[in-house]
């Protein structure tokens, strides 16, 4: 049998390890597998017009849609409907949209059970060695290449409303025996440096002292470096640590392992006190490398990620930890692409934050001076900024002395209602004409002339546009 492993043409961080696993399975019946990651010209050179007794396509994001269908219609040219098997992520959320759009039935959740792909012995799949050697066919270079991918648990014992979890791993599984399974994959593919597990709440679990017994005697102490002993070693628990179920004892048996970074989760600033309580406990073991990722444009407002900012910055300072924090942006779990825009939120106000992001390269860093200079030094300056050019925003050093400035002292001059007539203006990022010529007086007018962009987006839309 020949087989096909293809994943769409979409930039990620992690291999995929679904693919790599079905890889192992099939290649244990003896079956020839090819694996695939590139554009349907980059497809043509390497296989021709070669047909495939079968073809597996991952999905990650609901928001890289377009991407999958890509990947699917590409497998049609090359094998039946029938033959095409599209599992992970998307596949499972969006199971109806792919089934209406594409003719195509998809696998939903993990390969634990029975016939989901209609070969014998197909539930043992999610349990298998992954596959590393199909990396090493395509050009595509995985940031997370020197790596153990795995699990110590399966599921959460949380329902979030944010999650998808509850939907791809239902059934919470305390314990997966880690030793047995990296130890295959060193005797298979060799070692490799760190750890990384992607369990979703791998705290809930009623067998976690066995689990940092388990990665300790694998080699991922505290200080742990390579057989070589030339490089440190890192444990990463990548979907984040539960706040909740973090206490003393747990603190202690994590600061035992390599772990680089603990990963707390600081969801909503209603977590404020739990959170601050456990970043100080984490700082009691030592463990001073943390990470999180701050969720918004979910039910919170514009002030409450500053709030979760200016905390980390705070507790860096109060502890010398070094907390890196990653602002992600909510989107519904059945959404095909980003445009989602959160009660309140505005599209312009989300537009901001990722300009600022571009400038930081995503990342909110431990140090004060930076950070006040990227978000403002106050809640109210912040909000401002929200409101600014994206232009100013994006070039902050070459407009800020002259163009930005001005903008400013025009947009602190405006009376309250004049500040609501232009936020109603620009709200989704594009000059609403109506509104302008319904309610904006000179003043208004005088500073819509600074959003150079969304003039040229309206140009394009009315021929009669100006100010």
């Amino acid at each position: 049998m020949n087989v096909l492993l293809l994943e769409p043409n979409y930039h990620n961080k992690y291999p995929p390890l679904g693919l790599m696993k079905i890889s192992t399975f099939h290649k244990s019946r003896g079956d020839a597998v090819s694996f695939f990651k590139g554009t349907s010209t980059e497809y043509q050179k390497r296989f021709g017009n070669k047909r495939w007794n079968r073809i597996y396509i991952s999905t990650l994001f609901t928001y890289q849609y377009n991407k999958s269908i890509e990947a699917i219609n590409l497998a049609k040219k090359h094998t039946r409907n029938e033959k095409i098997y599209v599992g992970g992520v998307a596949a499972t959320l969006l199971s109806d949209n792919y089934l209406k759009d594409v003719e195509i039935n998809t696998i939903r959740g993990l390969l634990n059970a029975e016939g989901k792909i209609g070969l014998k012995g197909d539930s043992k799949i999610d349990k298998m060695i992954p596959d590393y050697s199909i990396l090493d066919e395509i050009d595509y270079k995985y940031p997370t290449n020197n790596a153990y991918i795995g699990y110590t648990t399966r599921g959460c014992v949380n329902k979030c409303p944010f999650c998808a979890v509850p939907i791809l791993e239902p059934k919470y599984c305390h314990y997966f025996n880690l030793k047995k399974y990296v130890k295959e994959i060193k005797r298979k593919y060799g070692e490799k440096k760190d750890l990384l597990l992607l369990d979703n709440n791998v705290l809930a679990s009623e067998r976690f002292e066995d689990i940092i017994k388990d990665i300790k005697d694998l080699g991922f102490e505290r200080d742990a470096k390579t057989s070589n002993g030339k490089r440190k070693r890192y444990v990463d628990f990548n979907q984040g640590l539960d706040a909740r179920k973090l206490n003393e004892k747990k603190a202690k048996l994590l600061s035992e392992i390599a772990i680089r970074p603990a990963r707390i989760a600081f969801d909503h600033i209603e977590l404020e006190a739990q959170y601050r309580n456990k970043v100080e406990l984490m700082a009691k073991y030592g463990v001073l490398h943390l990470s999180n990722y701050l969720l918004y444009n979910f039910n919170d407002k514009p002030k409450d990620l500053y709030k979760r900012i200016k905390i980390n910055i705070q507790l860096n300072e109060d502890f010398e930890t070094k907390i890196f924090s990653f602002p992600m942006k909510f989107i519904p779990l059945n959404a095909k692409d980003r445009s989602f825009v959160g009660k309140y939120w505005t599209r312009k106000q989300l537009r901001a934050i990722q300009t600022i992001l571009h400038a930081t390269h995503g990342v909110v860093g431990p140090k004060r001076e930076f950070n006040e200079r990227a978000f403002g030094e106050t809640v109210e300056e912040f909000e401002t900024l929200l409101w600014m050019p994206e232009e100013y925003i994006m070039y902050r050093e070459e407009h800020e002395r002259s163009d930005a400035r001005k903008w400013r002292e025009q947009f602190e001059n405006l009376s309250k209602q004049d500040k609501k007539i232009l936020k109603e203006i620009i709200k989704n990022n594009e000059i609403n004409i109506s509104i302008l010529k319904q309610k904006a007086n000179s003043k208004v007018k005088k500073i819509l002339k600074h959003y150079g962009i969304l003039q040229k987006r309206a140009q394009t839309k009315i021929e009669d546009f100006s100010l």
